[in-house]
């Protein structure tokens, strides 16, 4: 028994096979694969012609099963379809891309610049709360047993005057003696007058002294941004000066309160900032920022002498 090659196909098949040539069989019994044995047959013959020298044929052993080699396993080589080269993207698929990536930027960009508030620190007062028992006019002696001691600062528009700064309190002295009284924290009173109160408890209290007399400021006018009533800053807030004379018999001097629109926060859009004072259309709370208390029996940097 051996392996012989058909001399018309070049396809090998067992000598005792009676079927004889896989490829001569299909042909005589003119079956529609005739094209595949053609095929199988050409790329036997290829293979052939590419081995170097001749090719011995072994008898197998009489005990072994002949070895029929499966024209099927030519299929695979012969009919392997060829895949297309990838081609580079169409301007129609990096436009669904550029557009996602655009997207992506601008949200970020919102959640980044997108307007915020900041709320300002907690300023509602929780201390002791004294009164100030020191009138305009007092001696030095006075104050520094009222408020303890202190360094004094040069008063540039007034060369005899000196200011002393203690908490929540700014004392100006004029040759020795208070001309002028300032609380800028809640922790002191005047005459009922605190750093922080309403205007409507502002009004009431001076009421008990006098006939508070207005004095407002409207610019810079209030403006909307982001849903928010602003100013462009905390400094730049109007105010209100409500001002009582007081004279003889119950003394000489004048009690000023300087209101201001109370912020809520910090209004941060880009790289501005505001001053909050009210939401929409909230009405603005107008709050005491400072207190001061003025002496009128002698002239100095905030006006001449009173007839007292």
């Amino acid at each position: 028994m051996a392996i012989v090659r058909c001399a018309k196909h070049g396809l090998p098949y067992n000598d005792q096979n009676p079927r004889g040539c896989p490829a001569c069989r299909q042909e005589e019994s003119g079956d529609d694969r005739r094209e595949l044995m053609s095929a199988l047959a050409q790329k036997a013959k290829g293979d052939k012609a590419q081995a170097s020298g001749e090719v011995s044929w072994v008898d197998t052993a009489e005990d072994e099963e002949p070895v029929l080699l499966d024209p099927t396993d030519y299929l695979s080589e012969v009919s392997k379809p060829k895949l297309p080269e990838p081609s580079a993207p169409s301007p129609r698929r990096k436009l669904p891309m550029f557009v996602g990536g655009f997207l992506i930027v601008a949200v970020a960009g919102y959640f980044v610049l997108r307007p915020g508030l900041d709320p300002l620190p907690d300023t509602d007062y929780t201390g002791q709360i004294l009164p100030l028992p020191l009138e305009p006019g007092a001696d030095i002696n006075v104050m520094f047993a009222q408020l303890g001691s202190a360094n004094p600062e040069a008063v540039q528009q007034w060369p005899s005057m000196v200011r002393y700064r203690f908490p929540s309190v700014t004392v100006d002295l004029d040759n020795g003696f208070v001309y002028r009284i300032e609380l800028n924290g809640p922790a002191r009173t005047w005459e009922r007058l605190r750093v922080g109160m309403g205007e409507d408890e502002a009004r009431g209290a001076l009421a008990l002294l006098g006939d508070p007399s207005g004095q407002r400021t409207d610019d810079p006018p209030v403006r909307f941004q982001s849903g928010y009533r602003v100013f462009p800053s905390l400094a730049e807030r109007p105010e209100n000066r409500l001002t009582v004379q007081v004279r003889p018999p119950n003394g000489c001097f004048d009690l000023i309160a300087v209101l201001r629109p109370t912020p809520i926060g910090i209004l941060k859009k880009g790289e501005s900032e505001f001053a909050a004072v009210a939401k929409g259309s909230d009405d603005i709370a107008w709050g005491v920022e400072e207190v001061v208390v003025v002496d009128r029996k002698r002239a100095g940097p905030l006006g001449p002498a009173a007839r007292c």
